[in-house]
Formats: structure tokens, sequence, C-alpha cells
């Protein structure tokens, strides 16, 4: 089996405050530098001797007009409430659809997978296409994504094949190295 390690990034100033999706300038804070020193896709190449790749496919929701606005300012926005409650459905003005999203990450993923058999990859990527990843592989609705959790520096691991998928974790934040043998 394949097996996915898929990690949200750690931790940013900005993490609770509202939508940043691909906003230029996000750095991580003290907390997000210590988690990153364990977790991140550097510290995972360099422990691991492997090549660090960038797929934009595992990039962050696009969130169009809400990116940089905080969740107060949202609070009043009947599109807001919508995408929230209807995620398979509703678009994100001059953004992205939840589905879209989920689309590129199962299809990023599918492609490692058939690229490379029986390997183990850590994908770094954000709360809401992790979300996304993990919720296409217990075959739950987008509807009810925010029904799962995952907390910057964690990480939820999913086995895949051809035949079956076998989700083993999800939003663990302990030290992610004993997942991996």
């Amino acid at each position: 089996m394949t097996t996915f390690l898929l990690i949200r990034h750690a931790l940013t100033d900005l993490v609770s405050t509202g939508p940043v999706g691909w906003m230029a300038g996000i750095h991580l804070n003290a907390v997000g530098r210590a988690q990153a020193e364990r977790l991140t896709a550097a510290a995972l190449a360099a422990r691991f001797a492997v090549e660090v790749q960038a797929l934009e496919e595992v990039g962050e929701l696009r969130y169009g007009d809400w990116t940089g606005r905080d969740f107060n300012g949202l609070a009043g926005d009947a599109a807001w409430h919508r995408f929230n409650a209807l995620r398979s459905l509703a678009r994100i003005p001059n953004g992205e659809m939840m589905i879209e999203a989920q689309a590129r990450i199962i299809a990023a993923l599918e492609r490692l997978r058939l690229a490379h058999p029986e390997q183990t990859f850590a994908v770094v990527s954000h709360g809401d296409i992790i979300k996304a990843a993990v919720a296409h592989y217990l075959g739950v609705p987008l509807d009810l994504l925010q029904r799962i959790e995952i907390s910057p520096a964690s990480v939820s691991v999913v086995n895949v094949n051809a035949l079956d998928v076998r989700v083993l974790a999800i939003n663990w934040t302990d030290d992610p190295m004993a997942l991996n043998g």
C-alpha cells in the first residue's frame, strides 16, 4: 500500500483569524517554528535524505474575495454561511468550490501512488485541503467537512492501493516519526 502522511503546516499568527488562501508573506510564529523543526517538509526531507517537491495541486483553497478577510467580517456574509453549510455546492466568490479543491488533491495523491507504488509520502498542505482528502477517503460528504478537525502541525495517515483504503490516523499531533517506523 502507498502511505500518505497528510501534514498540516505549522502555526502562524493568522491561522485562526480568517481565510488567507494563497496570500504571500505569511510566516510561522515562534510556536510554528518549533513545530516545523520536527514536522515540515524540509525537516522530514533532511531526516530521510529525500527531495522536497512542490505540488500546486495540494495548495490551499482559493478563497477569492474572502482572502485576507477576518472571520468576524465574514460573519454577516450570506455566501460565507452557505459555503460553510453546503460545501459540496457553494462557490467562493471569485474563488474555488470545495469539490474542485478535493478533486485536485485526490488527483495529485493518485498520481503519486501510481508513479511510486508502495512508497510513503509526506504531503504538507492546509487544513481544508487535508480535510477534503480525509473526507474523500472516509466517504464523508463535503457538507460534513467541518466535523473533521485538522490542527496546525498535525498528521493524518492514509494507506491506499488499487482496491483498498485505510485511514489510520486523523489529526495526530504527537511525534509523527513514530508513524513511519
